[in-house]
């Protein structure tokens, strides 16, 4: 008997910790919240209510924080499952979004390449990122504070 690919998430996500747990919760129930916001609004106007949303001030100090790399495996997770799907624009605002509210230093940054075809990408760096995207050339990049 194989097992069906909705059993197989609930069980990656019950064996995760539980500050993975919070961050896929979180971004489950905002990402109908980002991509309406980017198809109604556009980006400009969503990055103007996510740099709204204030950090969290966690009772809890010595609380684990999930970093960048481990958000972005989350992130894509969260959109390979959820109904509203997306690419890395409604991801990486996402993200963004997500750890903002955390309280780490991260940065939302659009860039292009021009191969044999033009490219765009959306991402979140933070300044431990040795992340894939050296091939594209950051046409904006925004800090959270």
């Amino acid at each position: 008997m194989t097992r069906s690919p909705p059993l197989q998430a609930a069980r990656r996500f019950a064996a995760q910790a539980p500050e993975a747990r919070r961050f896929v919760l979180r971004a489950w129930l905002v990402a109908p919240l980002v991509r309406a916001s980017l198809a109604v609004a556009g980006l400009r106007a969503t990055l103007r209510w996510v740099e709204a949303v204030p950090a969290t001030r966690s009772t809890r100090a010595a609380r684990r924080r999930v970093g960048v790399a481990e958000g972005e495996q989350l992130i894509c997770g969260v959109f390979r499952h959820h109904f509203v799907g997306g690419e890395c624009l409604p991801r990486s605002v996402l993200q963004y979004l997500l750890h903002r509210r955390d309280g780490l230093p991260v940065r939302f940054v659009v860039g292009v390449r021009r191969d044999e075809a033009f490219a765009a990408h959306a991402w979140v760096e933070d300044d431990h990122d040795g992340g894939d995207h050296a091939s594209f050339a950051p046409l904006f990049t925004i800090e959270a504070a």
